[in-house]
């Protein structure tokens, strides 16, 4: 018996999961065992793992039937005190562990601990660093608002939470982490590890650039919880589906760029202010409404050697920062 499982969903991830792996293998903490979910895997992800010579790694085979159906297998299949979740293209600093366990430890009624996450390109380039968020104890109201916990790799959950919560809704991918997480919040006080602690790679065939079905399953998400929200939570709908659209704006400029992205883009960047016209006031919008007029006018070649020059300034920026970084 280990403290901490962590469950693994891979499906051909041969050339992402070692680095993934040892990114456990080095944690301070190391009372763990990986439960590694194989989803019905054609390329060479079992034998990579296999190569690894740690006994507290254990794989377990099935046919592909997604990353939900995946960690349920590994839920089953755990019995420690403490659970987290690790997808296999991402990464984790070697402290990830040990400092949310004993932020669990700290607070024995708090049923997850969470920290915050750096998005990476293909290449492992930051992109950007999630805006740091402090939320802590009942974070239903803020959570139902947005995502804060960014991606599925970022927490560690107490076991008793996820007895209690049950298992990840399979229908609602590739959003069923945020509607676990949402579940989870409605019993339990969240506490945080105020570190970035996780590293998400963001790539041109992940989750969140199938925006179409991104945006019908998010869509759902709120209706799902808003009829299940507390009465006084019910009127944060708006605010939850302002901050919904205009995510959709911002994921339809960085993954389809053609001239229905630019038209969804700008309507979905509209309806977000026309549901809650706060957002008009802060810098973020500012900065992609500006995206947004500008691809609307401006010639495509144009725009994207603009986005070009700008990615590119992004990276010099943060370029030091990424040299310090154990990555692949």
């Amino acid at each position: 018996m280990a403290e901490i499982s962590i469950i693994i969903p891979a499906y051909n991830a041969e050339l992402t999961i070692r680095q993934t792996i040892e990114s456990v293998l080095a944690q301070t903490f190391s009372d763990w065992e990986i439960i590694l979910i194989d989803d019905g895997s054609t390329d060479g992800t079992v034998n990579q793992v296999k190569a690894i010579d740690d006994n507290r790694i254990k794989i377990f085979s099935h046919e592909n039937t997604g990353v939900a159906s995946a960690r349920n297998r590994g839920i089953a299949l755990s019995s420690n005190q403490f659970l987290a979740f690790l997808d296999a293209d991402d990464q984790w600093v070697p402290q990830k562990l040990e400092s949310q366990r004993k932020a669990l430890l700290q607070n024995p009624e708090a049923g997850l601990a969470y920290s915050w996450t750096i998005f990476l390109d293909d290449e492992g380039l930051i992109q950007y660093r999630q805006k740091p968020t402090f939320f802590k104890g009942n974070v239903l109201t803020e959570l139902f608002k947005r995502n804060f916990l960014m991606c599925g790799s970022t927490p560690l959950i107490r076991r008793e939470a996820v007895d209690t919560t049950g298992y990840f809704s399979p229908d609602l991918a590739p959003v069923e982490d945020w509607d676990y997480w949402l579940r989870l919040a409605a019993k339990y006080p969240f506490t945080l590890v105020p570190e970035y602690q996780t590293f998400y790679y963001k790539s041109k065939f992940s989750g969140s650039s199938q925006v179409a079905r991104l945006k019908k399953k998010m869509l759902a998400v709120i209706e799902k919880n808003h009829s299940e929200m507390p009465d006084n939570l019910y009127h944060f709908k708006n605010q939850s589906l302002a901050n919904a659209f205009y995510y959709f704006a911002s994921q339809y400029l960085n993954y389809q760029f053609d001239s229905d992205g630019i038209k969804q883009a700008r309507q979905d960047f509209l309806k977000a202010l026309s549901l809650n016209p706060g957002l008009g006031r802060e810098v973020d919008t500012y900065i992609l409404g500006l995206k947004v007029i500008l691809v609307s006018i401006l010639p495509s070649k144009l725009v994207l050697h603009l986005i070009y020059i700008y990615r590119k300034v992004q990276t010099r920026i943060n370029c030091k920062l990424s040299k310090t970084l154990t990555l692949r």
